[in-house]
């Protein structure tokens, strides 16, 4: 037997075909053709799908538009045409009296005016009467000596049938800049309330100190 018989019957008994099963010799055609195409054919992989699955860059994304549309919507409410909305100014106001009208009192039925007397009143205020009405007149304050920080004093005289006229000869008019003390929210008449002067304002920063 030769070495070529021996192997040949060697791998007879590992092959799993039948005993009988002719076999082709390494130089026949088909041989040689089973062995080409081994050697060209070319293994290919189709790769596996990916797992289905919800990606986060879509949720990320819709999170944003949210919060952006829900930043756009808070401007619009807060002002109509999406600008921002004016801040209001909030005054104070302080109330007064004027003392009903007794007729016929003049400054000389008035105490004396002293300086000594006029520091111990409060409110005491300097301002511009900015409205005046029967009975009504509204000062915006521009300078408190004592006793208040309203932005605005309101001063009523319910008995008034016209603008309000002061002991002393002092009825109040619109545009006009007075120096104003009172009494327990009662306005104080007889000089210790007037028109702003510089002497009367000289009076009252001794008083006050300013």
């Amino acid at each position: 037997m030769t070495l070529d018989d021996e192997l040949r019957a060697r791998l007879r008994g590992v092959d799993p075909a039948p005993p009988d099963t002719a076999l082709d010799p390494s130089s026949s055609l088909r041989a040689r053709q089973l062995l080409e195409r081994a050697m060209t054919d070319t293994l290919t992989e189709t790769p596996s799908a990916p797992k289905p699955g919800r990606s986060r860059l879509p949720l990320i994304a819709a999170a944003a538009a949210a919060v952006a549309a829900l930043a756009v919507g808070a401007v619009v409410l807060a002002s109509g045409d999406g600008s921002p909305a004016p801040k209001t100014a909030h005054k104070s106001t302080l109330a007064l009296k004027a003392p009903a009208q007794a007729g016929g009192i003049t400054m000389g039925s008035c105490i004396r005016f002293e300086v000594s007397i006029l520091k111990d009143m409060s409110p005491a205020f300097a301002g511009t009467a900015t409205s005046v009405g029967d009975g009504t007149v509204s000062f915006d304050v521009d300078h408190w000596y004592a006793g208040g920080t309203a932005d605005v004093v309101t001063v009523t005289q319910p008995d008034a049938s016209g603008p309000i006229s002061i002991e002393g000869g002092v009825t109040f008019e619109q545009g006009k800049r007075y120096l104003v003390t009172a009494a327990d929210g009662v306005v104080n008449g007889c000089g210790y309330t007037a028109e702003a002067t510089p002497d009367m304002e000289a009076a009252f920063n001794q008083a006050f100190g300013g």
